[in-house]
C-alpha cells in the first residue's frame, strides 16, 4: 500500500521501515552512551524523516533541557560521521543517507495550545 502525504511526495512501506530501523539504531547507540560529549540521558529521537530515494534523512531530536538545544544540534552534527558508520554497519542500504539533525518542538507547541485552551476555559 502506498501512502501519500500532504506535500504530494510518494512514500512507501520501505521508506517507513528504513526510517524506523535508523531510529532504532540511533536509540541503541544513545543507550550505550558511545558518543563522546553528548548528554544521552536527556536526548530522545522522536522521528526520522527519509526522502523518497532514501538518500537524505532528517532526524528529529528532543531534549528535556531547553537551554541546550543549539549545543545539542552542534554536538550531533560533529558526531555525524559516527551515526553514518552505525547505519552502514547495521543496515543493508545501497546508499548511506546524508543526515541532518533538527530539534523537535512539536511537544512545546502542543503544550502551548493546551495552555491557550485552558486559559479560555475549554476542556480538551
Amino acid at each position: 500500500m502506498t501512502v501519500f502525504n500532504t506535500n504530494k511526495k510518494k512514500y512507501s512501506n520501505r521508506n517507513d521501515k528504513m526510517a524506523l530501523s535508523i531510529r532504532e539504531c540511533f536509540s541503541k547507540a544513545l543507550l550505550r552512551d558511545d558518543i563522546y560529549g553528548l548528554p544521552c540521558k536527556n536526548l530522545t529521537i522522536t522521528h526520522v524523516d527519509l526522502s523518497p530515494d532514501l538518500r537524505n534523512a532528517k532526524i528529529f531530536v528532543m531534549s528535556s533541557e531547553n537551554s541546550q538545544k543549539k549545543e545539542l544540534v552542534n554536538l550531533l552534527e560533529k558526531n555525524k560521521h559516527y551515526f553514518k558508520n552505525i547505519i552502514a554497519t547495521k543496515l543493508k542500504m545501497r546508499f548511506i543517507p546524508e543526515i541532518a539533525f533538527k530539534i523537535d518542538d512539536s511537544f512545546e507547541k502542543l503544550q502551548r495550545i493546551d495552555e491557550i485552551l485552558r486559559d479560555n476555559g475549554i476542556q480538551a
